[in-house]
This record gives structure tokens, C-alpha cells and sequence, in this order.
């Protein structure tokens, strides 16, 4: 599901920078989405292998949030 915008397994044009970060963007708004409001995701490029591009990303989730109750006051 993450790595679905970036076409992997379709891509003709060599992995780059924006495409990772196109990819954190898309790890945050996941972990976010589960509770994890305080997430950090980064990536750094790594040395190429064999003509292919590496990159390492980094997650650190930090606490999961969760709502237990919510109360609403005003007009009834």
C-alpha cells in the first residue's frame, strides 16, 4: 500500500530523491493515521550497488495515541 504511488514494479525511470520522499510522505500519513502523531521518517541515499540505487529509511513511531472518550457540551 505504501509503495503502490511509486510504481515499482512498472518504473522505467530510476528510483530518485522525490520518489523517497514521495515515499516518507506516505509512511507518515500511515503511521499518523494510526495513532503515531509524533513520527519521524527520513531517508538518506545510500552507495550504489551494481548500478542500483539504495536508500535507507529511517522510522521512529514514538508514542501511539488514542482517543478514550469524547464529550460535547453546547447546543443539545
Amino acid at each position: 500500500e505504501l509503495l503502490q504511488p511509486l510504481r515499482l514494479e512498472t518504473r522505467v525511470v530510476p528510483f530518485s530523491a522525490n520518489a523517497a520522499q514521495t515515499l516518507v510522505r506516505a509512511i507518515e500519513r500511515k503511521y499518523r493515521e494510526s495513532g503515531y502523531l509524533d513520527v519521524e521518517v527520513d531517508f538518506s541515499k545510500l552507495d550504489s550497488v551494481n548500478g542500483r540505487r539504495l536508500f535507507e529509511i529511517k522510522v521512529i513511531e514514538g508514542n501511539q495515541y488514542f482517543v478514550s472518550s469524547l464529550d460535547f457540551s453546547g447546543n443539545n
